[in-house]
């Protein structure tokens, strides 16, 4: 496994409310970014970041997305988020799905980690999303741009479990190269 790591500090733009969390940029502009965000990031963290076997679930009901992201080391746990996605917040002209031009195309991901105490890259890799997780990934997108009902409900539904009890309720799918 391959990793990139900074050897200067490297602010990264964001406006954030300083609290801890992710956000994901998916097929806006080409881009397939998530940036995770926790206040006061120590070395152990950020190396546990750069070293974890990443794992995805993708959680979709009528029209709602969500994704689950898992970091293991070994048997054990590092940390665990979730992240909402609504293709329909993205202007028209610069929503770019990714074309999955054979059965073995995979979405690429970069994932940044930043510290909001001061907005300071701590980690950066660069994941491939598994082909059967892509091609799910990109249906429900399809899916949720044909309509205009709101998600709401499902999402208030989900946001009454754990981040571990999201994450058992479907296949973890572990990220590559």
């Amino acid at each position: 496994m391959y990793s990139i790591v900074l050897g200067q500090p490297c602010e990264f733009a964001i406006h954030s409310s300083g609290a801890d969390g992710a956000f994901l940029d998916l097929f806006y502009d080409k881009s397939q970014m998530l940036v995770i965000q926790f206040n006061d990031i120590t070395m152990d963290e950020a190396d546990s970041f750069r070293e974890a076997d990443i794992y995805c679930t993708l959680l979709t009901k009528d029209n709602a997305i969500r994704l689950v992201w898992i970091f293991k080391q070994g048997d054990e746990t590092a940390f665990e988020l979730d992240t909402e996605f609504d293709a329909r917040l993205i202007p028209t002209e610069e929503l770019t799905l990714t074309e999955l031009s054979t059965e073995e195309t995979r979405i690429t991901l970069t994932i940044v980690l930043v510290d909001t105490k001061d907005t300071v890259v701590k980690g950066l890799r660069y994941l491939t999303i598994p082909p059967e997780l892509s091609r799910a990934l990109i249906d429900a997108t399809e899916k949720q741009l044909m309509t205009k009902d709101s998600d709401q409900p499902v999402q208030h539904i989900w946001a009454q479990y754990s981040v571990s009890e999201l994450a058992s309720m479907d296949k973890a799918w572990r990220l590559g190269l």
